[in-house]
Protein backbone atom coordinates (compact mmCIF):
# COMPACT_ATOMS: atom_id res chain seq x y z
CA UNK A 1 0.00 0.00 0.00
CA UNK A 2 0.90 3.79 -0.55
CA UNK A 3 1.37 6.23 2.27
CA UNK A 4 -1.93 7.44 0.87
CA UNK A 5 -4.45 4.40 1.47
CA UNK A 6 -7.54 6.06 1.62
CA UNK A 7 -10.42 4.00 0.30
CA UNK A 8 -14.16 5.74 -0.58
CA UNK A 9 -16.93 3.85 0.44
CA UNK A 10 -20.04 4.60 -1.29
CA UNK A 11 -22.88 2.39 0.13
CA UNK A 12 -26.26 3.61 1.61
CA UNK A 13 -27.27 0.67 3.74
CA UNK A 14 -25.73 1.14 7.38
CA UNK A 15 -24.86 -2.03 8.38
CA UNK A 16 -23.21 -3.02 4.84
CA UNK A 17 -21.04 0.21 5.32
CA UNK A 18 -20.23 -0.30 8.44
CA UNK A 19 -19.14 -4.16 8.13
CA UNK A 20 -17.14 -3.11 4.78
CA UNK A 21 -15.49 -0.06 6.42
CA UNK A 22 -14.03 -2.51 9.58
CA UNK A 23 -13.25 -4.67 7.30
CA UNK A 24 -11.03 -2.44 5.20
CA UNK A 25 -9.69 -1.01 8.16
CA UNK A 26 -8.35 -4.01 9.59
CA UNK A 27 -6.33 -4.41 6.16
CA UNK A 28 -4.88 -1.41 6.91
CA UNK A 29 -7.12 1.00 4.47
CA UNK A 30 -8.03 4.35 5.96
CA UNK A 31 -11.96 5.09 5.31
CA UNK A 32 -13.08 8.00 3.28
CA UNK A 33 -17.18 7.88 3.68
CA UNK A 34 -19.11 6.04 3.61
CA UNK A 35 -21.49 8.00 1.36
CA UNK A 36 -24.50 7.42 1.59
CA UNK A 37 -25.46 9.39 -2.01
CA UNK A 38 -23.73 10.47 -4.78
CA UNK A 39 -23.86 14.49 -3.57
CA UNK A 40 -22.03 13.01 -0.13
CA UNK A 41 -19.43 11.13 -2.22
CA UNK A 42 -18.52 13.93 -4.83
CA UNK A 43 -18.42 15.74 -1.50
CA UNK A 44 -15.97 14.11 0.43
CA UNK A 45 -13.77 13.69 -3.02
CA UNK A 46 -13.37 17.58 -3.39
CA UNK A 47 -11.19 16.81 0.32
CA UNK A 48 -9.26 13.36 -0.41
CA UNK A 49 -7.61 12.06 -3.02
CA UNK A 50 -8.91 8.30 -2.57
CA UNK A 51 -6.64 5.79 -4.34
CA UNK A 52 -9.42 3.61 -4.43
CA UNK A 53 -13.61 3.11 -4.00
CA UNK A 54 -15.64 0.47 -3.20
CA UNK A 55 -19.38 1.84 -5.05
CA UNK A 56 -22.88 0.51 -4.52
CA UNK A 57 -24.89 1.07 -7.55
CA UNK A 58 -28.55 1.65 -6.35
CA UNK A 59 -28.31 4.53 -3.72
CA UNK A 60 -32.00 5.18 -2.67
CA UNK A 61 -33.18 6.67 -5.52
CA UNK A 62 -30.20 7.33 -7.51
CA UNK A 63 -27.39 5.47 -9.23
CA UNK A 64 -23.67 6.24 -8.28
CA UNK A 65 -22.66 5.82 -12.13
CA UNK A 66 -22.13 10.15 -11.69
CA UNK A 67 -19.37 9.20 -8.98
CA UNK A 68 -18.15 6.17 -11.17
CA UNK A 69 -17.29 8.75 -14.24
CA UNK A 70 -15.64 11.38 -11.87
CA UNK A 71 -13.51 8.54 -10.18
CA UNK A 72 -12.69 6.98 -13.79
CA UNK A 73 -11.82 10.53 -14.83
CA UNK A 74 -9.38 10.85 -11.86
CA UNK A 75 -7.54 7.66 -12.53
CA UNK A 76 -8.67 6.56 -9.28
CA UNK A 77 -9.49 2.78 -9.49
CA UNK A 78 -12.87 1.25 -8.19
CA UNK A 79 -15.32 -1.85 -7.61
CA UNK A 80 -19.06 -1.86 -7.59
CA UNK A 81 -19.82 -3.83 -4.68
CA UNK A 82 -23.65 -4.35 -5.78
CA UNK A 83 -26.88 -6.83 -6.49
CA UNK A 84 -26.78 -5.91 -10.03
CA UNK A 85 -24.69 -8.17 -12.88
CA UNK A 86 -22.42 -7.09 -15.33
CA UNK A 87 -25.04 -6.88 -18.18
CA UNK A 88 -26.37 -4.08 -15.98
CA UNK A 89 -23.89 -1.90 -16.21
CA UNK A 90 -23.38 0.91 -19.04
CA UNK A 91 -21.10 -0.01 -21.80
CA UNK A 92 -17.90 2.44 -20.40
CA UNK A 93 -18.20 0.33 -17.12
CA UNK A 94 -18.35 -3.00 -18.03
CA UNK A 95 -14.63 -3.47 -17.65
CA UNK A 96 -14.82 -2.80 -14.10
CA UNK A 97 -14.70 -5.20 -11.29
CA UNK A 98 -18.10 -6.06 -9.93
CA UNK A 99 -18.70 -7.87 -6.46
CA UNK A 100 -21.99 -9.01 -5.31
CA UNK A 101 -23.12 -7.97 -1.82
CA UNK A 102 -23.33 -11.60 -0.82
CA UNK A 103 -19.33 -11.46 -0.79
CA UNK A 104 -17.00 -12.14 1.97
CA UNK A 105 -16.15 -8.59 2.37
CA UNK A 106 -12.40 -9.65 3.00
CA UNK A 107 -12.76 -10.84 -1.30
CA UNK A 108 -13.35 -6.78 -1.40
CA UNK A 109 -10.35 -6.34 0.61
CA UNK A 110 -8.10 -8.52 -1.88
CA UNK A 111 -10.01 -7.34 -4.89
CA UNK A 112 -8.65 -3.37 -3.37
CA UNK A 113 -5.70 -4.44 -3.37
CA UNK A 114 -4.70 -5.63 -6.61
CA UNK A 115 -6.26 -2.09 -7.82
CA UNK A 116 -3.96 -0.44 -6.44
Amino acid sequence: MTENNAVLIVEDEYFIAADLADVLRREGYDIVGPAPSVERALELMESVRPIAAVLDIQLNEEQSYPIADKLAASKIPFLFLTCFTVEDLPPRFSDRPLLSKLSDFAAVAVAISKLT
